[in-house]
């Protein structure tokens, strides 16, 4: 992604993803520049090992989506997919699922055998999109033990393969 791109970026996200409906939280109205500069890093990470990308339609270069990534965790073997957005115009029209699929195929090519994706139990959408493209393995759920209103958790979920 390029730094010139960083507002339309945000700006797609702003609109395409209700984040406070799944975990609670206000949207950050600096969380895409906040991702090109610092990285969203788990404890203990480093920038140099996350990216951000944004997702362009091959017929016009529009931009219609981004992908963050942390590579190598928790594994050296491991790509921890941070967050994907697509543009609310271009849901539900497979471009998510082409996207995916494109992705998993250049980051086998790179040497990885899974790829990590962290779901809010609450993003039923989500849930249903992650596992079509077969996050069908669990690690983990994280967040309040118990279902009720201002309560939030979220399902560890992987896609693995063999090499």
């Amino acid at each position: 992604m390029q730094s010139s791109e960083i507002g339309l970026v945000q700006e797609l996200y702003t609109a395409s993803a209700p984040v406070a409906l799944w975990d609670g939280k206000e949207q950050d109205p600096h969380y895409i520049e906040l991702s090109y500069h610092e990285g969203i890093l788990p404890e203990g990470g480093v920038k140099e090992r996350f990216r951000i990308q944004s997702i362009r339609l091959k017929t016009t270069e529009e931009i219609v989506g981004f992908l963050s990534v942390y590579h190598s965790y928790p594994h050296p073997d491991s790509l921890y997919l941070a967050m994907m957005c697509i543009s609310g115009d271009f849901q539900n029209q497979g471009y998510g699922q082409e996207v995916m699929k494109h992705f998993l195929l250049e980051i086998g090519l790179l040497g990885y055998s899974e790829v990590r994706v962290n779901v809010s139990l609450r993003n039923w959408a989500g849930l249903r999109f992650w596992t079509k493209s077969g996050f069908n393995r669990i690690s983990g759920i994280f967040g309040d033990k118990e279902f009720a209103e201002g309560k939030f958790a979220d399902i560890e979920l992987i896609n693995r393969w063999s090499m």
